[in-house]
Formats: structure tokens, sequence, C-alpha cells
């Protein structure tokens, strides 16, 4: 899905600039119309994405917001060990299967990056788009993600007017 929901966008880009200096290298997953990209925009970070769905780079002009957008997927993509810092996978976990999702959080970790997911709580399962674009992990939580995700640490927890967790910030830190 090309847009992602915007509650706790900006206390993320908070923990980014606080805990990595501006030349890091950032990898954007699935970065959809470019968000994170826009965002780090004004703090030097040399990023680049990785897009399975390569209509979106001409669609949301992604060369502008990132050095390199890679057509790949996200689940076989070679995390080369030593080349990112952080590896950024907003709303992006909950569209394929956990084991899928362990599996690509597990080659990012053994890369040595830290890794940064965002995640919506208790999100319908049906939602138009891509092949992909479904929520596979309908479920997630922030218990169910700490469970299925260990090693990743809440860092912002965005709660509706009611309460309510709706979506949730978590780090894993290898750094």
């Amino acid at each position: 899905m090309p847009k992602s929901f915007v509650g706790g966008k900006a206390e993320a880009v908070e923990y980014i600039v606080k805990h990595y200096p501006g030349n890091s290298n950032v990898l954007d997953v699935g970065p959809g119309n470019g968000t994170y990209g826009k965002l780090l925009q004004d703090y030097e970070y040399h990023i680049e994405a990785v897009e399975q769905y390569e209509p979106y780079i001409e669609e949301f002009d992604l060369l502008k917001w990132y050095y390199q957008v890679h057509v790949a997927d996200m689940v076989t993509f070679n995390y080369l060990p030593g080349r990112f810092d952080l590896v950024i996978f907003g709303d992006v976990i909950e569209h394929v299967g956990v084991e899928q999702a362990q599996q690509m959080l597990r080659n990012v970790e053994e890369s040595g990056a830290d890794i940064l997911v965002s995640v919506p709580f208790l999100w319908p399962k049906a939602t138009k788009g891509i092949i992909g674009d479904s929520h596979v992990q309908a479920d997630l939580t922030q218990k169910v993600f700490m469970e299925r995700y260990p090693g990743f640490e809440p860092i912002y927890i965005y709660r509706h007017i009611n309460c309510v967790e709706k979506y949730g910030y978590f780090i894993y830190r290898q750094r």
C-alpha cells in the first residue's frame, strides 16, 4: 500500500535523528510513496529503498527521495553485512506471513543493521492495491508483536482517543 498511517511518524523521526548521525546509511523497505525518504531528507542520511512494485518508482518519484531504489522482493533481498546502519520496515511486515517476516528480519539482523518496524494493530485484513497489500498479520497487537519478534523494544505506541493501541513502533538495536 503506497501510503502509511501518520500517527507516530514524528516520534519515529525524532528517535532516528537522536540515535543515528547524519551520515548514516539507511534502507527503507517498501517505501510506498516515499514517506521516510521525505521525512528524513533534511538530516543528511544516505537513504536507499527496496520496492518490489517497480511502477511506484515513477508514480511517486521515489528517486527524488532516495539515492537508489532497488527493485527486489523484500524477503529475498540481499541485506549486505555492514552496508546499512538502520533498516526501516514501515507498514511492511503485516503484509507477509509470520515465518516470512521472521526470516526477513533475521536476514537484516545477520547483516548487523539495526531494525525499525512500524505496524498497525488489529487492522482489517482486506486492503486495496498491489499483490501483497492485504494484511496477512491482521491480528498484530503490541503483545503479539513482542511474542513473534523477540528482541524488539517498543519506542512509541500510538493510542487513539479512547486509549486503544492503534499502531506501534519498535526497534531492534545491535549497535
